[in-house]
């Protein structure tokens, strides 16, 4: 038990070290470093992965806001929505087979790697880092619909909805790749606290020196984005998380198929 909880903590530190910097939630890591470390069930895996994907993105929200980084506005409405998508992904969760929603994370890690794949192949990339925006509309209403539907991954699947949520803000609303991370890092607590505390209400058992880890990896996140925000090149970091997310497809089709 003790070497078991000391493995989730060393590689859940290094997921928030990470992921801090790039405003994701850490969850696409979370959940497959619980799955294969600790005695589960998949609802239980999905409440405390969203718990550290919280407390992951807390101190790097601090930090990016700190550095000028954050939309404030945008994060409230990117959390707010993504609010209403969470609960009901953290009720479906709850009433379907595991081997459904280890099929349904993989698939999305595919498509986010394949996506963050072309973009750096096609050198996409944001100029001008700014966190201001106009919010029109017709904005608003794409952004809060994408918004909802993140959340209902967020919630379904465990995972903080990090990158759908960083390229909305880069595609729909033209912010610079730092301030759409800062911006990702401000609304991931929010749709991720609430999912957590809908598995926890509707009577998932969760165990409690698995929670116990979250101050730790709330100290990794600080250090790492902290760090991340002065040294970080996101052009070299992007080809590892590329990397890290097909592994982790791979790992969860490999407990459905085999």
């Amino acid at each position: 038990m003790a070497m078991e909880l000391l493995i989730v903590l060393v590689l859940s530190a290094l997921v928030a070290f990470v992921f801090s910097n790039l405003g994701l939630g850490g969850g696409i890591m979370f959940v497959p470093i619980l799955l294969t470390f600790t005695p589960h069930d998949e609802p239980q895996v999905m409440a405390v992965s969203l718990f550290f994907a919280m407390f992951t993105n807390i101190p790097a929200a601090l930090n990016h806001h700190k550095a000028g980084k954050v939309n404030v506005r945008v994060g409230v409405l990117v959390g707010s929505c993504a609010v209403v998508g969470a609960v009901f992904g953290a009720m479906f969760t709850m009433s379907v087979p595991g081997e459904v929603v280890r099929l349904m994370l993989a698939c999305v890690l595919m498509v986010m790697g394949t996506k963050i794949l072309h973009d750096t192949h096609k050198g996409k990339q944001v100029v001008e880092d700014t966190a201001s925006c106009s919010l029109s509309a017709g904005r608003v209403a794409v952004v809060g619909v994408v918004s909802v539907g993140t959340g209902f991954l967020s919630g379904s699947l465990g995972i903080g909805g990090g990158v759908i949520t960083v390229l909305l803000l880069i595609c729909a609303l033209g912010l610079g790749t730092r301030s759409a991370m800062g911006t990702s890092a401000f609304a991931i607590p929010i749709m991720t606290a609430v999912g957590f505390l809908t598995y926890a209400y509707g009577g998932t058992v969760i165990r409690l020196d698995l929670l116990a880890l979250a101050p730790l990896i709330l100290i990794s996140g600080y250090i790492g984005s902290r760090w991340g925000l002065d040294n970080l090149k996101t052009d070299t970091v992007r080809g590892v998380l590329v990397m890290a997310i097909y592994l982790a497809a791979a790992k969860m089709l490999h407990g459905v198929f085999m």
